[in-house]
């Protein structure tokens, strides 16, 4: 349940740093194996070099192939839907495309993403993919001179500045949005997370703050409310840590900033989760683990709600 409350968290997040869409997809399974790829006749990190307006054609550049042929081109299955994927010409997008018909596509719900995009420069997600990847097909690794490493927007504004030493992220790394303000910061030590880590978001606002150590999250990592969308300043969400790096309570505020639920985690994988009415009074209290289940729910007047008949 840990793991569901985590990835519910996340999803609000990604629902509240990107404008909503008509397409929706179901979340893929985290890749850990090779059979997960059998399906797909082509898997490379590309650069695109033609985008080719309204058309389906997608041209590019192979930067490193893990499966399938050398291609310079493929068919974008989604292009001009609600579900585009958004290529454009010189972006950098991990590629997994199917044989259908004897043409090679790449569609919507799959694993294509863009790499040092704006998902990546959040949340990793493009480059933990791609480390993935080469460990799955066995590539070396792209290796990084002590010092300085930066990327830049065509504009040559910074869109990634980070710090290595020993091949290895140390010290601070930030990512920055178009326009040039600050998206994430935080430090690195050996390759892993370490110490106070921040989100922004397009406006300059504060809007997660978690802290690490040797890569797994500590102490409280709070997600704020975006006051652009008409919500008071404060916290949405939180998450208590213990010190091996696992979830012991999560809670959640409504907009007006009163807890509405909490969940508090035992050793046993247990779960007792908490909601309350808007002036704090106990809503409904629920218990669960491997073996028992328990559930009261409550009126405003404190007094139990009659359960419902059958």
């Amino acid at each position: 349940m840990k793991r569901v409350v985590f990835l519910l968290s996340s999803l609000f997040l990604l629902a509240s740093a990107f404008p909503a869409s008509a397409c929706k997809c179901v979340p893929m399974a985290p890749l850990d194996s090779l059979s997960q790829l059998q399906s797909y006749h082509f898997i490379a990190r590309v650069v695109i070099t033609n985008d080719n307006g309204d058309g389906n054609k997608l041209g590019f550049k192979v930067i490193e192939l893990f499966k399938g042929p050398q291609l310079t081109e493929v068919l974008e299955g989604s292009r001009g839907t609600s579900c585009d994927l958004g290529i454009q010409k010189n972006q950098e997008w991990i590629l997994f495309a199917t044989l259908r018909d004897g043409k090679i596509w790449i569609d919507a719900c799959n694993r294509n993403i863009e790499y040092l995009g704006a998902m990546d420069l959040l949340f990793g997600e493009g480059s933990k993919l791609l480390d993935k990847l080469r460990s799955l097909y066995n590539k070396p690794a792209e290796k990084h001179p002590d010092g300085v490493y930066q990327l830049f927007y065509p504009d040559r504004k910074v869109k990634l500045e980070e710090h290595y030493l020993n091949n290895a992220l140390n010290g601070d790394r930030s990512t920055f949005y178009p326009d040039g303000k600050l998206m994430t910061t935080g430090s690195y030590k050996n390759g892993q997370k370490e110490g106070l880590h921040r989100q922004f978001t397009p406006s300059g606002q504060l809007r997660l703050e978690n802290w690490f150590r040797n890569g797994k999250p500590y102490n409280i990592s709070r997600f704020y409310n975006d006051t652009t969308g008409g919500n008071k300043p404060g916290v949405w969400m939180e998450s208590v840590y213990l010190p091996d790096g696992t979830m012991a309570i999560f809670r959640q505020y409504d907009r007006d900033g009163n807890l509405s639920q909490e969940s508090i985690f035992g050793p046993d994988s247990s779960r007792t989760s908490i909601f309350y009415f808007p002036d704090g009074k106990l809503k409904e209290v629920t218990y669960d683990s491997k073996d028992k289940q328990l559930f009261e729910s409550y009126l405003e007047d404190g007094t139990p709600k009659p359960a419902r008949k059958p």
